[in-house]
């Protein structure tokens, strides 16, 4: 007897969907490439035919449809269409049309300047993920845009238009401007726009400091206020010097990041030390100035960008995700460190620690305690913060539910009028405006005692400062020595609530 093994395989409900791709002269064409997004499962498909006929077999649901249709020839160009939401529930022919596109054409007022970025998006939003799909150019010649297909709710769909210009021929352009539009629901059918300046808010970035045998890079960001991410082109920048940069307002924020470091034989930059900025709403029309790369570097407490961040507890887990070096105007700051340390004690016994600085999480026992957090970094690549030591002290007990609770911490911040190159005048007294930052959203309470000290043999030796009120905080009165050298800080605050944080920054600032 012959036995045959048999197996079935049952389709779920299943239709064929049909997409015909025509160019701008309304012939069927095969220099396209289309995606197919599932909007309630996560998947993608690429249907291809080169006689611009492509079929593709899909279980019943919702997509998304991308597409570029490309024009070949001395003219060139590419269409980007997007339909954002194609409904299959039935064997179904549908038209790629590039016919239906219209074009994409933005500029600036400064008429120098080069497109160095532009970005067509369609940003897809399902029930188990979401899609961003981008079509990137050098400028936008032969560019246009259409939709097909209804409009949705911006809970499905954005489009998005983004272009970034500087001066091309500059090693570091002196300017940028960056535009990012939003389109919720649809994908625009073409976008005129001809920016003046009262339309776009102007930010003058001043850079300080800097690292000796170093390059540093820059790159803005836009976040829409529809989550669909965003791209940017990465700028050499002077440092010590300055960039005006113009951005547009409305449904967007502005973030960015200046980084330093050395090039590998790839040409590319591996960062030793890195500086962001949290995104930021601007009002058009306005001149405002920000400071990058003032010393001294140390912890801060930024805006959280997700519940974890800062110093939390949620149900038995304690969480610490702080930069510790930060810049004096309350940039982020992370660095290539040499060594580094996170330590978590809960009633004078270690409970755990992390080889990363500012860095770590901690399961620890339900009952009330008290615990003590340490976080140290030193770093030999510069001379500057060249060990950074934050203790933090608190109280704490088992939190109910799954939502992060901010613990009752702070960061003592120093804000020295410091010289371009990072340094003070030797050999007088000097004023350093101190603030203590309360972690936001941490219990409300008022600091209760503060001590400034100064040490000017990298931390053996150290004398009190003198501390007088001074609006919001106080100024810290030292007196440096003659001859060239640094200013070392340390610092201790307690909260009424019983709550410390002491920290230490070796070589805080130069002396010249």
């Amino acid at each position: 007897m012959a036995v045959t093994p048999l197996a079935v395989h049952r389709e779920v409900e299943s239709y064929d969907l049909t997409i015909t791709h025509l160019d701008r002269a309304g012939k069927t064409t095969g220099n396209y490439s289309t995606t197919l997004v599932g909007l309630q499962t996560f998947t993608f498909q690429d249907p291809y035919d080169a006689d611009g006929v492509a079929q593709v077999r899909l279980p019943k649901g919702r997509y998304g449809l991308n597409s570029y249709v490309f024009e070949l020839g001395e003219a060139g160009g590419v269409s980007a269409l997007a339909q954002p939401e194609l409904v299959v529930d039935r064997n179904k022919r549908i038209t790629v049309d590039a016919r239906k596109a219209r074009p994409v054409v933005t500029t600036v007022p400064q008429r120098s300047a080069t497109p160095l970025l532009v970005d067509i998006g369609a940003n897809f939003f399902g029930v188990d993920a979401s899609y961003s799909l981008g079509l990137w150019s050098f400028d936008f010649a032969g560019l246009s845009s259409g939709q097909l297909g209804r409009s949705v709710s911006a809970q499905q769909f954005v489009g998005t238009v983004s272009s970034q210009w500087a001066d091309g021929q500059a090693p570091s352009s002196p300017y940028l401007y960056a535009l990012s539009e939003g389109f919720p629901g649809r994908m625009p059918t073409g976008f005129v726009r001809h920016y003046r300046s009262t339309d776009l808010a102007t930010v003058v970035h001043r850079f300080r400091g800097g690292y000796p045998g170093m390059s540093a890079e820059r790159a803005v960001f836009p976040e829409l206020e529809w989550n669909t991410g965003g791209s940017a082109v990465i700028l050499p920048t002077a440092v010590p010097g300055q960039r005006v940069e113009h951005y547009n307002t409305g449904h967007v924020r502005w973030g960015s990041e200046l980084d330093f470091g050395v090039r590998g034989e790839d040409g590319w930059l591996e960062p030793k030390a890195v500086l962001i900025s949290t995104p930021t709403a601007y009002r058009d029309g306005r001149t405002v100035t920000e400071t990058w790369n003032s010393a001294p570097y140390g912890p801060s407490f930024p805006t959280p960008r997700w519940p974890e961040q800062s110093i939390t507890r949620t149900v038995d887990t304690i969480f610490l995700d702080v930069p510790v070096h930060s810049d004096a105007d309350g940039h982020p700051g992370g660095s290539l460190n040499d060594t580094a340390r996170t330590a978590l004690y809960r009633n004078g016994t270690l409970v755990g620690e992390s080889e990363y600085a500012g860095f770590g999480q901690f399961t620890v026992p339900g009952g009330a305690a008290n615990y003590r957090l340490e976080t140290s970094a030193t770093r030999g690549f510069t001379d500057l913060s060249t060990e950074v030591t934050t203790a933090w002290t608190f109280r704490s007990r088992h939190v109910a539910d799954d939502d992060p609770v901010r613990l009752p911490a702070m960061a003592v911040r120093f804000a020295p009028a410091l010289r371009l190159d990072n340094s003070a005048p030797a050999g007088r007294a000097f004023v350093i405006p101190v603030q203590v930052q309360r972690q936001p959203g941490a219990p409300a309470a008022n600091v209760a005692a503060l001590t400034v000290e100064v040490s000017y043999d990298g931390g053996k030796t150290w004398r009190k400062a003198g501390l007088d009120r001074q609006g919001q905080g106080w100024a810290a009165t030292v007196r440096h020595p003659a001859g060239a050298g640094y200013a070392s800080l340390r610092a201790t605050a307690r909260d009424t609530a019983g709550n410390t944080v002491t920290e230490r920054i070796i070589q805080a600032y130069r002396l010249r």
